[in-house]
């Protein structure tokens, strides 16, 4: 199946359905040196076996940063100091990042914390993006194996375990995680 976050609800700006079809996948550039030969052995891996024969575009973080994406759904993969593009997005995201931590309505702390969002396309608010991040460049390998089954806007792992679910809303100009 080529859908990964299936919406029945549209949004102006925010998360939005998400088809794998056709997508560039943005790699990080940035990571450790030992990381970032895993990270890319695990990516091309993945790649070859489940991205190759549905069209998508393998794409370094740092030519992302100058590229006209506007038309693309994106799949962002590394993590939030290492993919140089998402480093450039963070103030779009209703989530900051430490070292030690995810926040956003709650904090989430832990050294093995894994972000999967679906998220707008941050070239042009009516495509899609998918970002898969981590606070630690080790949580990457494996990453994209993590999809869940069911329909929501995010993901928090702590390791193997859910450590936050939900989805998102509009306050203001702001998006925000839904808190009812």
């Amino acid at each position: 199946r080529s859908t990964l976050f299936p919406y029945t609800t549209l949004f102006r700006s925010g998360p939005r359905y998400f088809v794998i079809d056709s997508s560039i996948v943005i790699y990080p550039t940035n990571e450790d040196a030992s990381a970032q030969e895993k990270v890319r052995g695990y990516l091309n891996s993945y790649y070859q076996k489940e991205l190759k024969s549905k069209n998508c575009t393998l794409m370094a973080d740092t030519v992302a940063l100058t590229a006209d994406l506007s038309k693309s759904n994106l799949l962002v993969v590394g993590t939030y100091f290492g993919n140089r593009f998402l480093a450039n997005q963070l103030d779009k995201l209703p989530f900051s990042f430490s070292k030690d931590g995810i926040v956003g309505v709650d904090s989430c702390k832990g050294p093995n914390l894994i972000l999967l969002t679906s998220w707008y396309n941050p070239t042009n608010v009516n495509g899609a993006a998918l970002i898969c991040t981590s606070n630690r460049s080790s949580n990457i390998v494996g990453i994209l194996d993590q999809f869940p089954s069911f329909q929501i806007d995010f993901l928090i792992f702590d390791g193997k375990r859910i450590a936050s679910e939900g989805w998102f809303k509009r306050q203001g100009e702001r998006w925000v995680i839904k808190t009812e």
